[in-house]
């Protein structure tokens, strides 16, 4: 998704672009809901309407947001973010991915980008001009700069020599669908526990995306039960929100990885999403960050090639890298910082996060700072 609005974004600049993918664009199909979702905030929102892409995402299927109820624990202190307290209609949409991709590639393909698929980079050759990509079909292309929007373990990143810092969490996240007994009202809600934080992130009227961050060994645990004994498990977690589940999707799990490129660019690649940050999926903020790359991108190889530079020029490169590195470590230190304080229950770090909870919970300013934050990225 990231790729195809990185792409767009070009494309409306007046340059030439082609997409290298691995496999086709969905076509999208109203079918029962898919499990992996993603969360867009209002500046990614915006981003996607300038592209083409928000209205027809907006029509197929996307729910909103209009409060987030967090709480420590189950008997702990909690904490709401309304939208109304901004004077805002809603705080983000849930937007299941592959819709997602599906309008991104509509927006890109009205763009004029161009696609080749399945195919990807296998290795290339650098002239002073441009890059001489062999493809893994045998194909050459020519081009003047490499975009790198290839996920978190980016081959193109490798092939670039670009060093990164990981980390694990040493947790995955299962992931479902749930159908409740009553309506969700636009609420999501994140209750924060030893071992990870559980998600319900609305969909439709009565359905929510389930996101479960679990150690790894008991997240596959979860998925070797049978459907009712994991059900039983995830509504004991969840209190009865939506006043139980009626019906429950097919689990599944991804593994919670940290990712930070050393660098955005090197020589005529750049890096843009997961390729250059991975982050803990916990505030549900890592397709916003890679959304906001992929705006930062557009706009400064835009403002280069306008004035006749080349648009893998480094000095506008190096502006892109400066735009986005701050906000996206900034983000990453955020998330870091909250899985170190909720992932135990030491009483003084329970003690710790539970004061801040009070404190937010009390402080009007506080909690609207937190809402225009996550709403512009």
């Amino acid at each position: 998704m990231i790729g195809l609005t990185v792409a767009t974004g070009l494309a409306r600049c007046g340059l030439s672009v082609t997409v290298l993918d691995r496999q086709p664009a969905p076509q999208w199909q109203a079918q029962a809901y898919r499990r992996q979702v993603t969360s867009l905030n209002r500046a990614s929102e915006d981003w996607l309407d300038q592209l083409g892409a928000w209205g027809r995402i907006e029509a197929w299927r996307a729910t909103p947001v209009r409060r987030v109820e967090a709480v420590d624990g189950h008997d702990g202190p909690s904490v709401a973010f309304d939208a109304a307290d901004s004077g805002a209609s809603h705080l983000s949409h849930i937007v299941e991915s592959e819709l997602l991709v599906a309008g991104a590639a509509a927006a890109a393909e009205q763009a004029g980008v161009r696609r080749c698929h399945p195919v990807s980079v296998s290795d290339w050759q650098t002239h002073a001009d441009r890059l001489e990509l062999l493809l893994d079909d045998g194909r050459w292309l020519s081009a003047r700069l490499l975009v790198a929007a290839d996920g978190g373990a980016s081959p193109i990143r490798q092939l670039a020599g670009i060093p990164v810092a990981t980390g694990d969490y040493e947790q995955a996240a299962v992931v479902s669908v749930i159908e409740g007994h009553r309506g969700h009202g636009g609420v999501a809600r994140q209750r924060f526990m030893p071992g990870g934080p559980l998600a319900y992130l609305p969909l439709g009227e009565r359905h929510a995306a389930v996101v479960w961050s679990r150690p790894e060994a008991e997240a596959d645990r979860l998925l070797d039960l049978p459907t009712d004994a994991f059900g039983a498990e995830l509504e004991a977690a969840a209190d009865g929100w939506l006043g139980g589940i009626a019906s429950l999707g097919e689990p599944g799990r991804f593994p919670l990885r940290r990712v930070r490129a050393a660098r955005y660019s090197a020589g005529r690649v750049a890096l843009v999403g997961d390729a250059a940050h991975v982050i803990h999926p916990l505030a549900g903020q890592g397709a916003n960050l890679g959304i906001a790359d992929a705006r930062a991108l557009s706009a400064t190889l835009g403002n280069a090639v306008a004035r006749g530079r080349d648009p893998a020029d480094r000095l506008a490169l190096r502006r892109y890298e400066r735009s986005r590195r701050e906000a996206n470590d900034r983000m990453q230190c955020a998330m870091d910082a909250f899985h170190w304080g909720f992932g135990t229950d030491e009483p003084w770090r329970r003690a710790l996060r539970r004061s801040g909870f009070a404190l937010t919970r009390e402080s009007t300013w506080l909690r609207r700072c937190f809402m225009e934050r996550a709403m512009s990225g």
